[in-house]
């Protein structure tokens, strides 16, 4: 109880500094948007009876990436002003990540108090919240349908019946909603050249080592976030906080993020103009050197022998 209760106050301090953090950006930046604006405004257009993929373009700098189901999600924002609605955002998934973590990896907390971890917040990312999904697989199913590339290493990381269940009914209700956005979401995915495998940037094929540590989860979901489409940015590091086993590992990691993060000036968002052709990140090379090479050699210095069903399901469900 006294563990569980320190992870709640805990967590609400981070809901509320993670709301305080985006609203202060956002502030001071006021010509930059996130990547939640899109889902705000797909949102809208859904409630006004509108086709979110035709709509979201004349407001946004990109195309509507995200499946209808990360619409549904964008409903509850939509009575609010897209400034708090950011902030809203942010602090439900900074909220959910450190009540997950701090009740199923209390040890990683240093990693949720670095530059990439602050910086999914800011851009209105969904990577801490696929952590909180890999960690409370109630919350998995409905986590995937929101960005069905990345929420494969949800599903690398620990299959559940929760996951295909929860899943399924938000496929569902997505498709009551609109029946014909998969037409249009497939279509607007071709030609986005900053959605790419890490194993196709230099020296990214070295993280399809983790699948030799398939037999423990934090392997097999880093082998999948090697394979898996995504835009290489720093905020797709905050998965592999499931990584440490001690303390001491996660500070280490979580100094090296930091070093990620510092390396060089906030990078400005992108637009389809600004891509670079061939798509190589900036910061690929420190990403790689000071976050995803660290993860994987953690993952061969812990053990070669991965934890026993009764071992994991323990250290899963520590009530």
């Amino acid at each position: 109880m006294w563990r569980v209760s320190w992870s709640v106050l805990l967590a609400l301090v981070m809901t509320v500094t993670g709301g305080l953090l985006v609203h202060w950006w956002y502030a001071s930046h006021p010509s930059e948007w996130s990547d939640f604006d899109q889902i705000w405004l797909g949102a809208h257009a859904l409630v006004r009876g509108h086709n979110p993929y035709i709509e979201v373009p004349k407001a946004f700098p990109w195309p509507l990436l995200y499946p209808l189901p990360a619409l549904l999600l964008g409903l509850p924002f939509v009575m609010v002003p897209l400034e708090l609605a950011r902030v809203g955002f942010a602090m439900v998934t900074a909220g959910l990540c450190t009540w997950a973590v701090l009740r199923r990896r209390a040890h990683a907390w240093p990693l949720l108090l670095t530059g990439p971890f602050a910086y999914a917040l800011i851009r209105g990312q969904w990577s801490p919240l696929f952590v909180a999904a890999m960690l409370v697989p109630a919350l998995s199913g409905i986590v995937v349908t929101m960005k069905p590339s990345t929420g494969l290493a949800v599903l690398a990381y620990r299959p559940s019946r929760a996951l295909v269940i929860g899943a399924a009914g938000v496929g569902l209700l997505s498709l009551l909603v609109m029946p014909s956005w998969p037409l249009y979401w497939l279509r607007e995915l071709p030609g986005n050249r900053h959605i790419v495998p890490l194993v196709t940037l230099p020296a990214g094929v070295l993280l399809l080592l983790a699948f030799l540590r398939c037999r423990r989860p934090e392997g097999r979901m880093l082998g999948a976030l090697a394979i898996i489409p995504q835009t290489p940015a720093m905020y797709e590091l905050v998965p592999t906080l499931l990584i440490p086993q001690t303390l001491r590992a996660s500070l280490v990691l979580a100094l090296l993020w930091n070093v990620v993060y510092l390396w060089a000036p906030s990078p400005v968002p992108w637009t389809p103009a600004t891509v670079p052709d061939p798509f190589i990140p900036g910061r690929w090379t420190i990403m790689l050197v000071c976050g995803y090479l660290p993860a994987l050699l953690l993952l061969f210095a812990q053990g070669r022998r991965p934890p026993t069903t009764q071992a994991l399901n323990a250290r899963e469900d520590p009530e």
